[in-house]
């Protein structure tokens, strides 16, 4: 295997308004969001009007006043647990506006070697236009590429760099944003996406990632 997925990680960012204090571990637990038995084990960071930042095993919320982010770190084991959190969350927060919503798959993978690492560079950037600039030592450190999608409106966006959590071992990061405009701004919209494109938004990102991979 030329490249191996070490970290995996999904999320889902909403942009609001939001009222961060309405959103605390008590009102997922009592709503039957999350295990009432995950209290033990939640880690609370910060509750306030203006940012609410807290963790379970599992899942972490990030909310401010116009931003709602939920994060998880293994998405096979639960990538299935979050759509059903999201899902939830929204039909229980009532009168909540969803300007736009991002399905996000962020990837971390290990080359076997440095030539496969340089190797990905050299088919998505060819050097030598800017050989010809009189540029050398030169190497691929990051890039974006977007694809619109007319219906429902948004975009995808590609994000491929240098992952910095591997050392001085060559890792590339692939973070996969699947973006959508929420022209209706009601929740209901956001729902009936969500549980139309999830599994195809989250498949379809490893699926660019392992494509571009293949490159090497």
């Amino acid at each position: 295997m030329d490249f191996e997925l070490k970290l995996d990680a999904a999320s889902v960012v909403l942009r609001g308004p939001f009222a961060p204090e309405k959103f605390h571990p008590g009102w997922f637990t009592a709503n039957g969001l999350i295990n009432p038995d995950a209290m033990k084990d939640c880690k609370v960071e910060i509750i306030s009007p203006d940012i609410s930042g807290f963790l379970f095993e599992w899942v972490r919320f990030d909310v401010q006043k116009d931003r709602f982010a939920f994060q998880i770190k293994d998405t096979a084991a639960f990538s299935e647990l979050l759509q059903d959190l999201v899902v939830g969350t929204l039909e229980l927060a009532e009168n909540t506006q969803v300007r736009t919503m991002g399905i996000n798959r962020d990837m971390h993978f290990l080359a076997s070697s440095l030539e496969k690492y340089h190797a990905i560079g050299d088919a998505l950037a060819p050097k030598d236009v800017w050989q010809k600039l009189g540029l050398d030592k030169l190497g691929l450190r990051s890039m974006i590429m977007e694809s619109k999608r007319e219906a429902p409106p948004g975009h995808i966006w590609t994000k491929l760099e240098a992952s910095e959590i591997f050392g001085k071992e060559a890792g590339i990061r692939l973070d996969i944003n699947n973006h959508y405009e929420n022209q209706e701004k009601n929740a209901e919209n956001i729902i009936a996406i969500i549980k139309d494109r999830w599994k195809s938004d989250i498949d379809r990102s490893l699926k660019i990632a392992e494509s571009l991979l293949g490159l090497a």
